[in-house]
């Protein structure tokens, strides 16, 4: 199994305090590997290393 980093300080400067709920559908893509997960993190500037 792939482990995948997330670069936090992306997300924080990327996150709004009331987008909270967005970081768990983000979370929610990753664990069920959604497909649109590699979109999702490209439109929050989230650096993920495989």
């Amino acid at each position: 199994m792939d482990k995948v980093i997330i670069d936090t300080s992306a997300w924080i400067e990327s996150f709004r305090p009331d987008s909270a709920k967005s970081f768990q559908h983000l979370v929610k893509g990753l664990l069920h590997r959604d497909k649109n997960f590699d979109m999702i993190a490209q439109k929050t500037k989230l650096i993920i290393l495989r």
